[in-house]
């Protein structure tokens, strides 16, 4: 049985009589597994990969990404690639997976 992948977006937030009412969009979709690995490489390092928006469970997968933070920081060490500090072609791929889902949370 293959785990779907969910995309989630809050749309609005309501506060109204003491209740809160939250609307999201969400898609379902089957997150492509090189890209999940890519991930895994690149954001080996739990703090580093928490700071950056790559939250990981107890077994150390991932659980869930905070697409904005996650693509801010790629696209930070993209543009400040030299020969010294090359940027992995895996990092390219994530964010280019990554960046259609700009303004999403991923739950793997």
């Amino acid at each position: 049985m293959e785990t779907k992948s969910i995309a989630r977006k809050q749309i609005s937030r309501i506060l109204s009589f003491e209740k809160e009412t939250v609307v999201n969009k969400y898609y379902e979709f089957e997150f492509d597994k090189s890209v999940y690995q890519d991930i895994l490489e690149v954001f080996d390092d739990y703090e580093m990969a928490s700071a950056n928006g790559v939250y990981c469970g107890l077994d150390d997968d991932i659980s869930i990404i905070n697409v904005d933070k996650c693509c801010e920081y790629l696209a930070d060490r993209i543009s400040i690639a030299t020969e010294e500090n090359e940027v992995c072609d895996s990092e390219k791929r994530i964010y280019e997976y990554l960046k259609k889902w700009k303004g999403y949370e991923i739950t793997y």
